[in-house]
Formats: structure tokens, sequence, C-alpha cells
């Protein structure tokens, strides 16, 4: 839990994707400055020198009002009122981006108290469409009585179903994008760059419906947009992103055994056990099918459909827990279920505090490929090194294409080039069949 200083280039070692990689850069900070940086040439300067090498950090909020409930987002606004109610850390520059589908820009790279706290006090007075919202379905269906014939209360229950994964996946799309898109924006920021996104990951429901034991049996259920959020923390890597992920209603769950198991036991654990153990929604019993895709028949499983069930909340609490925790910590961030949030971004913010910036030269330029990195410290089995674990090299064409729809979606006005378009009268002689265009 405590930093660990003096380390030089020799004490790390970088693989990526099993090839060892020589180390080209190599700075140690401590509070946003460079106390010492060594060169590829082994020539090191420190800060004792004279040389002052500002590495400033540039923090986004990223408040997801789409899928959040109207207290959850009060305590992350109070939370933040608290941080920084004394002022803007000399270095620091915050900004913060709504969204509810649209993405709004509230504070823009601010180093100023004031402009913060007036933001986070606009942002109370949005009425979000999305913040008290419903996965609205029929309810009544969800008492369909379950048989192990396919009658038509099988079939309802399996359209019903369906319908809910396809409404959630497209909610929670709309997030992923709106995230990437946000970090497409601000991977020009200098410094290092740091994104808090409040949100569930999930859309909450009071309902959800349930899976039977013959639903396994016919059909394996997988996560919504899992590959979305891979892809939201290998982008993240690319665009030199930590990422953190807080959701403010904190540790809530319909089942004891999830708070219990889920959250402390490894991300694979946590996973493999959301997958392959069923819970009855009255008692909290683990069932006794052993995977969704199940034996040929439910007699062969030893299962009575009409017994074994799980409510779908039950599996995507902890489905959203897991996408949260391993998207974060693929940037070398992490995750935090908690209602104190001025508590979780002091600990977020004191990680901050002293980090070493190491760099190496890829042999592969833009080739669209997730790589991933390993770093080790030799010979100190006792220091725990957290860093990003894989990353997306992505072409310059598509960093283009995504930085421009950045662009178009925040209605950005950024104009380097000093580009602007002018439009003159009509002419006639540029018709093209459409006349008075």
């Amino acid at each position: 839990g405590e930093p660990v200083t003096g380390l030089g280039p020799d004490a790390f070692r970088i693989i990526e994707s099993g090839t060892m990689q020589t180390i080209s850069n190599f700075s140690e900070i401590e509070d946003k400055i460079a106390v010492r940086t060594v060169s590829e040439d082994g020539v090191e300067v420190r800060a004792d020198d004279g040389v002052d090498i500002t590495k400033p950090l540039e923090i986004i909020y990223f408040f997801d009002l789409f899928l959040m409930y109207k207290t959850d987002r009060d305590r992350a606004i109070k939370g933040l009122e608290s941080l920084y109610a004394d002022g803007i850390p000399e270095g620091e520059s915050v900004s913060l981006v709504v969204f509810d589908d649209a993405l709004e820009t509230l504070v823009d790279r601010s180093d100023k108290r004031r402009e913060v706290l007036e933001g986070l006090e606009e942002l109370k007075y949005i009425k979000a469409l999305g913040l008290n919202q419903r996965i609205t379905f029929t309810e009544g269906l969800s008492d369909a009585p379950v048989t192990n014939d396919r009658d038509t209360g099988f079939y309802e229950r399996r359209q019903r179903n369906t319908e809910y994964m396809i409404d959630l996946e497209r909610k929670i799309g709309q997030v992923g994008n709106a995230l990437l898109a946000t970090m497409a924006r601000y991977a020009r920021a200098d410094g290092r760059r740091v994104l808090v996104a409040f949100t569930p990951g999930y859309p909450k429901s009071e309902w959800s419906p349930t899976y039977y034991s013959v639903d396994f049996l016919n059909a394996a259920v997988e996560y919504p947009q899992e590959d979305l959020w891979r892809t939201i923390g290998h982008e993240a890597s690319d665009l030199g992103f930590t990422l953190y992920t807080v959701d403010t209603s904190g540790l809530t769950s319909p089942s004891q055994s999830d708070v219990t198991s889920g959250i402390t036991d490894s991300v694979a654990a946590m996973q493999r056990d959301a997958i392959t153990t069923g819970v009855t929604a009255t008692t909290g019993q683990r069932s006794q099918f052993q995977s969704p895709d199940g034996p040929s028949s439910s007699q062969a499983a030893g299962i009575d459909p009409t017994e074994d069930s799980q409510n779908l909340g039950q599996w995507l609490e902890r489905s959203r827990k897991y996408l949260l925790i391993s998207t974060a910590e693929a940037t070398g961030g992490n995750a935090f279920f908690t209602g104190d949030v001025a508590a979780s971004m002091n600990t977020i913010l004191s990680s901050l505090d002293h980090y070493y910036s190491i760099g190496y030269t890829a042999e592969h330029i833009g080739d669209g490929k997730i790589y991933e990195i390993e770093v080790e410290l030799e010979n100190q089995p006792n220091y725990r090194v957290v860093h990003r674990t894989a990353y997306v090299d992505l072409p310059a064409s598509t960093r283009a294409a995504q930085a421009l729809r950045s662009e178009m979606l925040y209605g950005g006005d950024a104009n380097p080039l000093g580009i602007r378009v002018e439009l003159g009268e009509s002419d006639s002689r540029f018709r093209l069949g459409a006349a008075g265009s």
C-alpha cells in the first residue's frame, strides 16, 4: 500500500506479448514532478540539478446519467464537491463530461475551483432522461408457468428474456460509445491522463426475468457487451488513459454470496462463478447444473426444471462488477463500489502522487492488433506492480476517425488549422438537377 521509491530502469523488465522490450524512457514521478529521468544511453538527470520536468495531471470525470439513479449521481456530486472545496491542486486540470443520450461538457480542462464547483452545481439540475429509467417489458410474463414442455409459457418467457437482453445491450452500447468518444477527445491532453467513470456498468432494473434450468439446456447465456468493455480497456491503454470506474450505489445484491465471494475473489473466479453456478430465486442455495450449455436433457443433469431457477438480476449484478473491475485493471486502474466518493477519490489521487513512467519502442506501428504487457520487478517478490496489461495498436486512420467522430458528438470548436467554410450566393451553374438548391 505504500509507494516504493528510488527504483531505476534496471529494476524493471517489460515483456510485450512474450517478447522482451528495451526500456527507452524512464522517469520517477512524485507529486507531478519528475524527480529524476534516465535517458536511453543511461544519463540520469535529477530535479535537484535544477531541471524541473512537470508532469501535469489531466483528470476527466465522466457521469453516466443514462444508467445511474439520481441518488447515486447526487452522492458522486457531493463527494467531488468535498474533494475540491479548497481548490484544485497545482498542476492538475479537471474536466466534467455528462452523457444522457448526448454528450455535454460542463467543465473543460479547468484549474479553477469556482468553475469546477459551478459545473457540479449545474449537474444537479440536469433533468436526465435516463436517471430513473426502467427496462420496460410485459412484467406479467414473469408469472408464466414453467414446464419441461415447449408450451406457450416457455416461448413467452424465452421471447421476454431475449427482448430484455437486446434492450440491455443497446443501453450499454450507447454508454460505451460515449466513453470511447470522451477518451478520443482528451487523448491529446498533456501529462498523465486519468478518466474516472461514474457508472453502474449496467442499467439497474427493479425487475429482471428468471432463467429456468430448461433455458440453460436450450441456449447459452452470455454477458451483454463484454467485448465492448474489453475494447474500452484496450483503447484506453492505447490512448494513454488510466481508467477508474466508480459505482456509487455500493455493494448491493439480491444474493448475500455475491457480496461475500463476488468481490473478494479473483476476477476469473467471479466470472466462472457467475456463469456456471445457479442460485435459486427463493432460498439462495446453489442449484445443481454445472454449465449453461448443460447436458442433452434436464433429466441427465438430475434437475427439476420447475424448481431450479436463477433471476437474471443476480447474474447481471456479478457480471457488471466483473466488467467494471476487469476494464479498469486492464489500464492499471481500479474499480470502486462505494458510497463514500471523497474517500475513493483520495485513494485514486494518492496512487497518482508517486509512479514510474516507463516507455519502450515497439516494432509494430498501427497494425490494429492487441498486445499484452507484463511488467516485472526482478528479485523483489514483496513488491506489487500495477500497470496497464494490454492495448490495441490502433492505425492512424482509425485514431483520426475517432477524433473526428468525438468532435462531432461533442460539438467541439477546436480548429488548429484555422479552417473556415463560407457560404456564398446560390449559383444556378452548380444546380445538378436540383433547382434552387
